[in-house]
Formats: C-alpha cells, structure tokens, sequence
C-alpha cells in the first residue's frame, strides 16, 4: 500500500551504486571471498532500486532488501562461537539448576546431577538457535515495532533471549533427568528440545516487545 502512493522517480546515481555492488561481487569471486560475493547481490539489488524506482521507494524496501542478508551463508570461521556459548549455557543452566535446590556440579562443559552426567556438547552450545532466534528478531522487531530505536532495541535483545532461550532448554533436560530419569530425558531431547528454544525464546521476544512499549508509553506520559 505505501508503494502504490509513491512516485516512480529514476535516481541516475543508482547505477554508481550498481557498478559498486558489481565491482564488489568481482573482487570476492577472485578472492574466493563467497560470502562478499553473495553479499554483492544485496548492493546490485539496491542499486536497481534506485535507479528504476528512486530514493522514496527505495527507502520503504530497505528491510526486505536487508533481510536478505540472513539468507546468506555464514564462513565456517563463524563456528569458533561456539567454544563460548557452550561455556555460558553451562555456567547458567547449572546456577539456576543449584537455585532449584537440586545438587550440581561442573566442570568446564559438563554438568554432574546425581543421577546423571549431562554434555553440554557443541550442539547444545546454541549457537545456530542463536542464529535462527536473531532472524526472528529482526522480522518480529519490524513488524511490530514502529520506531527504528525500539526496532533497534528489540533486536539487540534477540541474541541474549536466544542463550536465555538454551539454558532454559539445559535446565528442563537436567530437572526431567533428575525426576523422571534419563530415557525419558533423552525422548524429551529427541522430540522436543529443539522446538522448545524457540516456544522460550519467541515468548521472550513477545514480553520484550511489549516492556520496550511500556517504556517507551511511560517515557511519552512521564
């Protein structure tokens, strides 16, 4: 609908960025660099925009046309995340554990219950929920956000919500360990672990939208 009521104006200096998104796509072919590559598109992209449709409309398709850039690949470098992110799941999955009262110990990644030794292994690390989760957030932060800084806030948040999102998911695996045992530990794992981070971490992203409204109304009435 706001497409529809903007002009159709040509913005000559499109092709400059054109060329540069080209230029861009060269230099990462030649040095094997795939994600600046792909990266290029995006610019190419921006670059038609301008030029075909103008600055005005343009301006309304920078989010999907940023969006974009979740679609590309990340380099395997990127995995070097996870030596962290394990060593932070562990450290609060077995603090809130020790709150509930329940006898825990750790070591590095490995949390010891009485019952049972749980890995927080690389693929628990949460790393690729904490991708998936901060494309969530980018999306429900537009969409339901009507100002760039509380766009901007929410989004920030998504990644701490994703790790928030992990541990609960360690917690509830060490509590069904503790209470019910671990093959029924390991049925909850294989059928719903996954699905659980996001349950977590989409209610997360929903109650940090409506405190950053809740601010931003009180801010407006105070």
């Amino acid at each position: 609908a706001k497409l529809r009521v903007l002009p159709r104006e040509s913005y000559q200096q499109g092709i400059i960025v054109l060329i540069a998104g080209l230029l861009l796509y060269i230099v990462g072919l030649r040095g094997e660099f795939f994600q600046v590559s792909l990266f290029s598109f995006l610019i190419v992209l921006g670059g038609l925009f301008l030029f075909f449709f103008g600055k005005k409309i343009t301006l309304q398709l920078l989010f999907p046309l940023g969006f974009l850039i979740f679609a590309i690949p990340l380099p395997s470098y990127y995995e070097s995340l996870a030596a962290p992110l394990q060593a932070l799941s562990s450290w609060g999955s077995t603090g809130i554990i020790r709150l509930l009262g329940i006898p825990v110990l750790r070591e590095g990644n490995i949390i010891y219950l009485p019952n049972f030794t749980l890995d927080v292994a690389i693929v628990c690390s949460g790393l690729k929920a904490l991708i998936l989760v901060t494309t969530l957030g980018a999306f429900y932060a537009y969409f339901t956000q009507k100002l760039l800084g509380r766009r901007l806030a929410l989004f920030l948040l998504s990644p701490p919500i994703a790790v928030i999102a992990n541990i609960v998911r360690i917690v509830i695996i060490a509590l069904i360990v503790r209470f019910s045992g671990a093959k029924l530990a390991f049925k909850f794992i294989e059928d719903f672990a996954g699905i659980l981070i996001f349950v977590v971490a989409g209610a997360l992203l929903v109650t940090a939208g409506w405190v950053i409204e809740w601010i931003f109304r009180k801010k407006i009435t105070g």
